[in-house]
């Protein structure tokens, strides 16, 4: 599992994954097929050549007993405003703190998103 946007920059033929001391051809990488670049469905898949043995995948989590906890993710590169607008591109490092709702809840999450250098806090 990946983001679209990585998957659709792979080229399968000079491209190879490492885990542990186990390299990894990519037999085809595949994006959401309605994302676009700076849109939504931002997520894909890479298919290896062969079976990945000795690493156990993780559970898919389906608890909630986050429910009104804050999640901090961070990242850097490219934003815009959660109601739209232009686009700012400027490579900065960046943290969101999205409000977790259980999943009875509406499909919405508030996003705060700060932008600059993430603090030491």
């Amino acid at each position: 599992l990946t983001a679209a946007h990585v998957a659709r920059g792979i080229d399968p033929a000079r491209t190879r994954v490492v885990f542990g001391a186990d390299t990894f051809a990519i037999e085809r990488a595949v994006a959401h097929p309605t994302w676009r670049p700076m849109g939504p469905h931002d997520i894909g898949v890479i298919n290896f050549g062969r079976p990945v043995a000795g690493i156990t995948p993780l559970d898919l989590y389906v608890g909630d007993a986050e429910a009104g906890r804050i999640a901090v993710l961070v990242g850097h590169g490219d934003t815009r405003s959660g109601l739209g607008g232009a686009w700012v591109r400027d490579g900065l490092r960046r943290a969101a703190g999205i409000l977790l709702r259980g999943r009875a809840a509406a499909p919405q999450s508030l996003v705060m998103m700060k932008s600059g250098e993430p603090s030491n806090a």
